[in-house]
């Protein structure tokens, strides 16, 4: 082998070594890209997780106040209804 040659092989082994850190870099970026995005999917979950749970017990709120009021109409408009009912027999037994 002449000096050519050696020097050739010399460089071609420094550039496969060279590729192989450079790979090794790319890799351990990717690596470190998936695993940061990650944590920000799973804080960006968490942060939608807990809004959802405030609209829903803000929704539960006002359904349960709605219903309040819904029964409250229909025992106001029942009463109202009955006392009219009972002034009406009572008409109806004076005129007799």
């Amino acid at each position: 082998m002449n000096f050519k040659d050696s020097i050739e092989l010399l460089i071609g082994l420094a550039a496969i070594a060279g590729f192989i850190y450079r790979a090794s870099q790319l890799e351990s970026k990717v690596y470190q890209a998936i695993d940061s995005s990650e944590d920000k999917i799973n804080e960006k979950i968490n942060q939608l997780n807990n809004r959802f749970e405030v609209h829903v017990a803000d929704y539960f709120a006002k359904k349960e106040m709605q219903d309040y009021l819904i029964n409250a109409f229909n025992e106001r408009s029942d009463h109202k209804f009955t006392r009219c009912w009972n002034e009406i027999k009572e008409l109806k037994n004076d005129k007799r």
